[in-house]
């Protein structure tokens, strides 16, 4: 029963330390040519688009810093970590790129650029939500 016992404390103990740990980079993702979803295949208007951006992005928590014809920048904060990325767009699509960001372990090593998993995983809501946005629009 002891050694039971012992086996449940070791094995509760390795759980939590791996639950705690550090979670190695991944490549980073940039998003290109994103296709802009609309309900009856009518095209969007550059503003309708835009909306649909800014909108999903601020129910995710990503603010609007910056803003030019056809591309807007947007930053979000995740506790102790943020990310800065460009969305460039048109009618029919729209692109992602990765701009900056803190303690998201961003390195390039052997020429591929990568960050901490929750970047993507960020990205990935962010593009579920605009996607969702447009076609409501």
């Amino acid at each position: 029963m002891d050694l039971l016992r012992i086996w449940l404390f070791l094995f509760a103990a390795a759980l939590s330390v791996s639950a705690g740990a550090q979670l190695p980079p991944v490549p980073l993702q940039n998003h290109e040519r994103i296709a802009v979803s609309v309900s009856d295949k009518t095209k969007l208007s550059l503003e309708a688009v835009k909306k649909a951006i800014v909108v999903a992005g601020a129910s995710k928590g990503w603010k609007v810093v910056q803003e030019s014809p056809g591309s807007v920048r947007l930053s979000i904060n995740v506790r102790k970590h943020s990310a800065t990325i460009d969305i460039g767009y048109g009618l029919d699509a729209y692109s992602i790129k990765y701009v900056s960001s803190e303690n998201l372990d961003y390195a390039v090593r052997d020429g591929v650029e990568t960050i901490h998993p929750n970047y993507n995983r960020w990205l990935q809501y962010l593009i579920q939500t605009i996607t969702a946005e447009s076609l409501r629009i």
